[in-house]
Order: structure tokens, then C-alpha cells, then sequence
């Protein structure tokens, strides 16, 4: 197991990268940034995995909660925090109360709360369960990965999430062919029929940004072309 810390001492560093709404002649406005994770020994992805499988995830769940508002808060960001969320991890009572007492005013309401692709199938009992009390206790939700693995349609309508944000896979591939582009329409129609907001991840060259600039549906944007982490 990882070493029993003081959860309130335990600091993972976290990078925040910018999420923007895009709008008309050049009015593209930073709403918010997600945080990620950048642990000091290991890749994020193999932090996340060590975690797995140790079945510390629970522990991981609330720091990654206390780290990120923390962080946000000290670097003085302003506008919603996208945070990472593994997508059977429910917080308890103290540990919802624990985080609100750090929160700033500001922050309250405009938490947004990913939900991770992870594992190769997925309960949708116990992801309606997540959902619920992330609700209950005044998060936002949304649905990371979209189209990809077990982030699929049956997905989009159980967690009936304020957020979708489409896999880079699409958005890498929209400005290349006829088909690149239709297959990224269906995307865009399948989150909008759920009265979604789109959010294009992975938006890396200017091509990519015109083409989902240009798109009705495509409301916030965030990539290496619009902001790197910081």
C-alpha cells in the first residue's frame, strides 16, 4: 500500500490547463482549467495504475479532490476546475465537508468532475450511484473520453452529464477526409441530442481549432494550440 500520510500533508503537484469558450471573431474566452496530475517519481498514468492495484484508489480519489482545489486556490485561478475522478469512487460525508471548508467562494458550483475511463467494462449501477452524490453534494459532472472504450452512448444517457468532452482520436482525425469529418459530426450529434455542452479535447494545430470553431455544437475548447499546462 502507499505510505499512510497525513491526507492534508500528502502534496501531489498538479498542472492546470486552460479550458476555453470559443466565440466569434477572435472573442475565444478562458472559462476554467482542468488540473492535472504530475506526480514527482512517476508518469500520471502509471501513478493511477500503482494505485489500482494496490485498491487505493479511495485515498487517491480525496487527495486528488484536496490537491487540486488546494492548488487552484493558491496559484489564485479563477472560473470552473475540471478535476479528475476515478468512476466508482464516492466520497463520504466528512471528506465532502473536509473539502468544502477549503474551498473558495468562488469555486462553489463551478467544480466540474471527470469521470475517467477505467477498466474494460463498466457498472452502470454503481457510475449512477457516483453520479448522484457528486450531484447531491453540488459538482458538475462530465463524461471524459467520449467515444472511446466503455465511455459509450449507454454511458452519455445514464450519467446525463453537463460536460462531454470528444476524444482526441476525433478531433486529431476531423480535418482529414470526408469521413474523418462525418465521423466527428456523429459525435457532436450524439452529445447535443443529450442536451449536452461539447468540449473538444486535444485541439493541437489551427486546422483542428477552425474546423471546431466553425461547428455550431462546439462550445469550449482545450489543447496544446489554445494553452499548454502550467
Amino acid at each position: 500500500m502507499m505510505p499512510q500520510k497525513n491526507m492534508k500533508t500528502e502534496r501531489i503537484p498538479y498542472a492546470f490547463q486552460p479550458i476555453f469558450e470559443i466565440g466569434a471573431m477572435g472573442s475565444d474566452k478562458r472559462i476554467g482549467y482542468e488540473a492535472l496530475m504530475r506526480p514527482e517519481h512517476k508518469a500520471p498514468a502509471a501513478f493511477l495504475d500503482l494505485a489500482v492495484k494496490q485498491r487505493d484508489t479511495h485515498r487517491l480519489e480525496f487527495l486528488t479532490f484536496y490537491n487540486a482545489i488546494t492548488q487552484y486556490a493558491e496559484r489564485n485561478l479563477d472560473g470552473m476546475l475540471f478535476i479528475n475522478s476515478f468512476p466508482y469512487e464516492v466520497l463520504t460525508p466528512l471528506e465532502y465537508r473536509e473539502l468544502y471548508q477549503i474551498m473558495p467562494e468562488r469555486l462553489k458550483g463551478n467544480i466540474v468532475v471527470e469521470n475517467l475511463e477505467y477498466g474494460d467494462r463498466i457498472s452502470l449501477l454503481l457510475l449512477s450511484n457516483k453520479v448522484s452524490h457528486l450531484r447531491e453534494n453540488g459538482f458538475l459532472v462530465a463524461l471524459d473520453d467520449f467515444g472511446m472504450g466503455i465511455n459509450s452512448v449507454d454511458v452519455l444517457k445514464l450519467m446525463q452529464p453537463d460536460i462531454v468532452k470528444i476524444d482526441r482520436y476525433y478531433v486529431a482525425g476531423c480535418t482529414k477526409n470526408a469521413i474523418a469529418r462525418n465521423t466527428i459530426e456523429i459525435v457532436i450529434e450524439s452529445i447535443r441530442s443529450n442536451h449536452s455542452i461539447v468540449l473538444a479535447e486535444g485541439v493541437e494545430t489551427e486546422a483542428e481549432y477552425l474546423f471546431l470553431k466553425n461547428h455550431a455544437d462546439v462550445k469550449y475548447m482545450q489543447g496544446f494550440y489554445l494553452g499548454i499546462p502550467e
